[in-house]
Parts: C-alpha cells; structure tokens; sequence
C-alpha cells in the first residue's frame, strides 16, 4: 500500500489451500456495530452465502455476531472462540478440570462448547448439536519428536 505505515492482508482458501479473494486492511473499519472480522468474512466469502456452506474460522474471526449474521444468509460457522468475547455467558468464564465439559445451545441454534485439557478450549457451531458422543476412543499423546 502507498502511505501506509502496514496493512493486513485477508484472504479466503478453499481446502486445497488455493487462495479465491485476497481484502487489504488499512486503517480502522466498523459499521452498524460489526466489528472488522464480522466485515473482512461476510465480504470474503459473499459468494458462498445463501447456499448452506459452513465456514471454518480461528478465534480470531468466531464470535456471536458473525454466527448470527451467517445465519441469516443460510451459512453455518464453526470455529474456536476467545473466551473474552463479549456476550459469552458466565459458565465459560470459568476455568475447567481436565476432561470436564460446559456447553450451551441458544434459541437459533448457536452452541457454544467448553472443555479443559491442558488450556481450557472453546468451540462455536451453528451445524452442530448440543449432543455428544462418547466414541469410546481415547486420544493419546503423538510423539512427533
């Protein structure tokens, strides 16, 4: 960018990590109370609404008011969630035991799941259900050393 001291690049992939659409940021964005992810993933990804896609973030992009928006286009979002984002409910503010879990389901059928492991984990889902199961597996640790 000329005369920008930086700027973030946005970009959305498809799982052969072939790069569709590529959003320069440069300055502060916000409108109608949508912070700059809500923008940067209604905008990337306009093509696939409407069509019952579902869109994978990190927790940097996940929050309430994109799940909310998603769905009002026929799309669904899954993806890790800060715990500090605004409107979570009080069960996930506190921290976990390994292996125990919380989880919730709202009225439009945004499920919010925290479980303990080393960190506590956070997970948002508009596909999903409030239900698990118990697969009887066990994950163990991968030695990848």
């Amino acid at each position: 960018c000329v005369g920008c001291v930086w700027c973030w690049f946005f970009k959305i992939c498809e799982l052969d990590g072939f790069t569709y659409d590529i959003k320069v940021y440069a300055g502060k964005q916000q409108t109608d109370g949508k912070g700059l992810a809500c923008k940067v993933v209604t905008k990337l990804c306009k093509p696939y609404l409407n069509e019952g896609q579902t869109i994978v973030t990190d927790n940097y992009y996940t929050s309430l008011s994109l799940a909310n928006e998603l769905l009002k286009k026929k799309t669904h979002l899954v993806g890790t969630l800060r715990q500090n984002r605004v409107k979570l409910p009080e069960i996930f503010k506190k921290k976990l035991k390994v292996g125990e879990i919380v989880r919730k389901e709202n009225l439009d059928g945004i499920v919010i799941a925290k479980w303990g492991d080393k960190r506590d984990m956070v997970l948002l889902s508009t596909k999903h259900n409030i239900n698990m199961v118990d697969t009887g597996k066990k994950i163990e640790k991968m030695n990848l050393y």
